[in-house]
């Protein structure tokens, strides 16, 4: 078993400058973006500025300092957004995609749990479990343990890798790779400030370990310097939040329950679609469909049928908005988070693991017994995902159920013992269900979120739950349904491997004459045309 002790390699910093031929070496990037923010003053650009300053007789360092005094100490974060740095993470557990993969500004590349599947070997244990009672030590591996063996099992009988992932917990081995610009940062910095008894452990050691590395890096003045600003930094979606205070998700439930579907709502801030609008809809649908008459046709127009989608959600955005409240499994909330266009709350995880220890509890007896009445599926069912796969055979389901029902009582064990709420989380199964709120502009109805997520090779919850979506929001528009669908749809073709392509029904609805054989000669042109880029 490893302890996590959780590695931040940055690999590098940017931008920098090379004004080497010109005698003077290579400027950091707070030397780079104090000279560029001079722009809004002098005609000059960012080289010509900092030659200036060198060759004369101030003093740089001090000239540098103080422009960002001036700027980023006042609160202009695109200073900010504009420095970054890359960073391998090792030695952590998978909840560091919960934790940090929802800012807005950064980017990252994470391990699947849908496509790589989990072993003994990956468990991992927070430093607070290590140093605790030999017994509680026991209890957490043994749990663990008891998780991964039913996973293995699961996928032994054929059951697939994303519904079986959903009973293994995020105390398990993790790492990725991500792009943060130091606004980011500063965001991850804030949420540590509002919610440090609640955000695990090395989450603040990731945050420690890149701050110690700034100065080294040239980039400590700005940070500082907009830490200490009288400006917030743009907020940003995770689940490590104190359940005790009210939020926007705490509101939704007391007024409409947990919802067992999406509960979906368009709002039309103009009263009604304009004319105009529906025209523009009217025509792109006639477009469209042309495009869809021939084989040689969509190889030809799919990128301009594209453009015209892209043109009509960007002349249109803001004409109209829906939101949803949904009843999700965390495991899944991790692919809703990606999306960082796409305004969303998701529910304290502490407040999701109370509830659904409070409903297992009722039935623990009957859990343990194996005894399954359809009442205790239907209360278990807004606590915990249990996947069709699983839910059809008592040979799955009783130990699934069992398992989740360990995992509660580990979890509350640990916290009684005073191993803290935010490292004991790490025990607790991804198919715990947390509520989420989404609110889609046009741009993640018709070209984003949704298109994504009602493709054929999404995660099959997320799948279902995108459908019960895009029909809410096509009975309230009707004129906006025939711009909802898979990705597909928005060009014409599927880009997914021949094997998946099978899956996508609404581009067989479309494209009548849609098959393997045309789904291969178009993806062959693509590759084409990509390598015609290259030659």
């Amino acid at each position: 078993m490893k302890t996590i002790d959780i590695d931040v390699e940055i690999l590098h910093s940017g931008p920098e400058l090379d004004l080497t031929e010109h005698g003077h070496g290579i400027l950091t990037p707070q030397q780079v973006i104090a000279m560029a923010s001079q722009i809004t003053y002098k005609d000059k650009d960012a080289e010509e500025m900092a030659l200036e300053v060198l060759s004369s007789d101030k003093d740089f360092n001090r000239t540098i300092k103080k422009s960002i005094m001036n700027s980023a100490g006042r609160g202009h974060a695109s200073l900010t957004t504009s420095a970054y740095i890359t960073v391998l993470i090792r030695n952590s557990s998978k909840i560091i995609d919960s934790a940090l993969t929802g800012i807005v500004f950064g980017s990252s590349l994470m391990p699947s749990s849908r496509r790589i599947p989990v072993h003994l070997d990956n468990i991992v244990l927070p430093k607070s479990i290590v140093n605790a009672d030999p017994e509680l030590i026991a209890l957490y591996i043994n749990t663990s343990r008891e998780n991964i063996i039913l996973h293995e099992r699961l996928l032994d009988k054929e059951i697939s890798t994303q519904d079986a992932a959903k009973i293994t917990q995020y105390g398990i081995a993790g790492g990725g790779f991500m792009v943060l610009p130091l606004e980011s940062i500063l965001s991850y910095r804030r949420e540590l400030e509002i919610e440090k008894d609640f955000i695990p452990q090395e989450i603040h050691d990731f945050v420690e370990k890149i701050e110690e590395g700034l100065r080294e890096l040239g980039m400590d003045w700005l940070y500082s310097a907009r830490h200490h600003s009288p400006r917030n930094t743009y907020p940003y979606p995770h689940p490590f939040t104190d359940p005790e205070k009210s939020s926007l998700i705490s509101d939704l439930q007391e007024l409409h329950g947990i919802p067992k579907e999406p509960i979906v709502g368009v709002n039309l801030p103009y009263v009604d679609l304009s004319e105009s609008f529906l025209h523009q809809i009217k025509e792109f649908l006639e477009f469209q469909e042309e495009v869809f008459q021939s084989e040689e046709s969509i190889i030809e127009n799919w990128k301009e049928l594209e453009l015209r989608r892209s043109e009509l959600g960007k002349r249109y955005e803001g004409s109209l908005f829906a939101t949803s409240f949904a009843n999700i499994s965390w495991r899944v909330w991790g692919e809703v988070k990606r999306h960082r266009t796409l305004e969303q709350q998701v529910e304290s995880i502490y407040h999701a693991v109370d509830r659904a220890t409070t409903t297992f509890r009722k039935h623990n007896n009957e859990i343990c017994k194996g005894d399954l009445s359809d009442d205790m599926l239907e209360a278990i069912s807004y606590v915990l995902k249990t996947p069709e796969s699983i839910k059809r055979d008592k040979e799955f389901l009783i130990p699934w159920l069992q398992r989740f029902n360990d995992s509660l009582e580990t979890y509350s064990i640990l916290v009684k013992s005073g191993i803290p709420k935010s490292d004991a989380i790490l025990i607790i199964p991804r198919g715990i269900k947390v509520n989420v709120y989404k609110r889609l502009n046009l741009f993640n109805i018709i070209d984003g979120y949704l298109p994504l997520r009602l493709c054929g090779t999404a995660e099959p919850e997320i799948q279902q739950i995108s459908r019960l979506e895009e029909k809410a929001i096509g009975a309230i528009v009707p004129e906006l349904e025939p711009l909802i669908g898979p990705k597909c749809l928005t060009s014409g073709y599927c880009p997914e491997p021949s094997k998946s392509y099978g899956g996508c029904k609404k581009i067989h609805t479309h494209v009548g004459l849609y098959n393997k054989r045309f789904h291969k000669k178009i993806n062959d042109e693509r590759v084409k045309l990509i390598e015609s880029d290259f030659s």
